[in-house]
């Protein structure tokens, strides 16, 4: 559990807040973890496909706890 709230949880496409972060500071910083990925409405979009594996998701989650545990500002 990474202390997101999640929009839909029954969609591939996955958005969600985090309390106290920029959606698109998470963004671009995730970027930089070579995850691709956007901010819409204050929310932070991912979308996972077939041509995503589990080790994406898994850097993902890596990306996300590190960037988290860092002070806000990314």
């Amino acid at each position: 559990d990474l202390g997101g709230t999640v929009a839909n949880a029954n969609s591939p496409i996955v958005a969600c807040r985090f309390p106290g972060r920029d959606a698109s500071e998470l963004s671009r910083a995730l970027q930089a973890h070579s995850v691709l990925s956007s901010a819409r409405h204050g929310f932070l979009r991912i979308s996972v496909h077939l041509y995503n594996n589990e080790q994406d998701v898994q850097d993902l989650a890596r990306a996300l706890r590190e960037l988290l545990a860092s002070p806000a500002n990314v």
